[in-house]
């Protein structure tokens, strides 16, 4: 009887056993699913922050590329405005050097004159 009531016992415990295995590979199926499940999220989620990273990178090569030609016509254009500055500069000087000229001729016709009138006096 005892044999008897241990080989019962003995299949109650397989069969519990049993049990408790069949519940343990469920629980851990589903939650191996739920994180397979995330898994490919997160790879979709990092394959488009990738395509992001690689778009502002185009975009930021972009930009300084833009900034480099804009440096150049801005170096282009200061050239230009320093030689037509310099060439007014020079025509400027040039003038006021000529009226520099005609104002000594002028002073120089007025002492005539103001000599003529003291001497017609």
């Amino acid at each position: 009887e005892a044999r008897v009531s241990f080989e019962a016992e003995r299949e109650a415990l397989g069969r519990e056993n049993d049990a408790v295995e069949a519940d343990v590979r469920e629980v851990f199926g589903r939650e191996r699913d739920a994180l397979e499940g995330e898994a490919e999220a997160l790879a979709v989620d990092r394959g488009a922050l990738e395509g992001e990273a690689r778009a502002l990178d185009e975009a930021r090569v972009s930009f300084e590329a833009e900034r480099e030609a804009l440096g150049r016509e801005n170096d282009a254009v200061e050239a230009d405005v320093r030689e037509v500055f310099g060439r007014e500069r020079d025509a400027l000087e040039g003038e006021a050097e000529a009226l520099a000229v005609d104002r000594g001729a002028l002073e120089g016709e007025a002492r005539a004159l103001d000599e003529a009138r003291v001497s017609f006096e």
